[in-house]
């Protein structure tokens, strides 16, 4: 058990400006734009054909998000601050919103009051359209890990909270808190993105710390990994590297990749 994090580019401006509007607009009014009829009704995802049918009645007349949500930002984007490695792997539950005085409470299917299988099926549409539309390339970072194992390696090495880069990842790694939550037990789902203007600061920062240089290419991050697994290679590659150094260069050659497209960045466990 447990999954592959991995960071990809990310086109941030069909998931602003197509994905958000439709998912929300579908929820609001039951009725999908026609490719997003088509992505459900063309899915290997057995259960999403079945999510139309049984949840468009539910979502009529549902939830407005862009008038009243207050919980997520505009982009779906979840705004708080965990600092637990394991928060990831917390129940549903302890993600809802458990807003008090929403005029959406009744029709949202994000709130704890709701049935878990709405917010379910909610992701799992999520996660197909931002798939098909939304990822680009990408490294592998980890297994079953989160942003936090990350964040407690630069702290060691000196880095505070407080410190941009810091912050940056902390939003990579935890926007996707609420609307990513991938249910599965072992840190699945879409844990957090950036906007391209928050890549090139990203970018920027990472590229101020003490990481292994290597040539910012997909070919030659690859090659960098493979040569990491090796005992031999390592020795003579990446003597005294962490895997933590290494993944964070990864990050940084992401970074500098999806500036050169206008692209952002957005961290997803599978």
């Amino acid at each position: 058990m447990g999954s592959d994090a991995e960071v990809h580019l990310f086109d941030y401006q069909v998931y602003r400006e197509l994905v958000v509007p439709a998912i929300q607009a579908f929820i609001k009014t039951g009725v999908a734009a026609p490719w997003l009829g088509a992505i459900i009704q063309g899915s290997n995802n057995v259960m999403l054909p079945a999510y139309r049918e049984h949840y468009a009645a539910k979502f009529l007349h549902g939830a407005d998000f862009q008038a009243h949500c207050s919980y997520l930002d505009h982009d779906w984007a979840w705004n708080g601050q965990h600092q637990s490695a394991k928060a990831w792997f917390v129940e549903w539950k302890e993600r809802a919103c458990r807003s008090s005085n929403c005029v959406e409470i009744n029709q949202c299917p994000l709130h704890t009051s709701r049935q878990q299988g709405v917010a379910d099926d909610l992701m799992l549409l999520f996660a197909e359209v931002v798939d098909l539309l939304c990822l680009g390339p990408s490294m592998f970072v980890g297994r079953t890990v989160t942003m936090r194992f990350y964040q407690a390696w630069l702290e060691q090495q000196g880095m505070e909270p407080a410190h941009p880069a810091y912050q940056l990842l902390n939003r990579l790694g935890q926007r996707g808190w609420v609307i990513g939550y991938g249910w599965g037990g072992s840190a699945e789902g879409i844990h957090g993105w950036l906007d391209p203007a928050e890549t090139a600061r990203l970018a920027y920062h990472l590229s101020k710390l003490e990481l292994p240089a290597i040539k910012p290419s997909l070919e030659a991050m690859q090659q960098a990994l493979k040569t990491f697994w090796n005992q031999d290679l390592r020795a003579e590659y990446f003597p005294n590297v962490a895997f933590e150094a290494l993944g964070l260069a990864f990050i940084r050659n992401l970074a500098l990749l999806a500036m050169q497209q206008q692209r952002g960045l957005i961290w997803v466990n599978s």
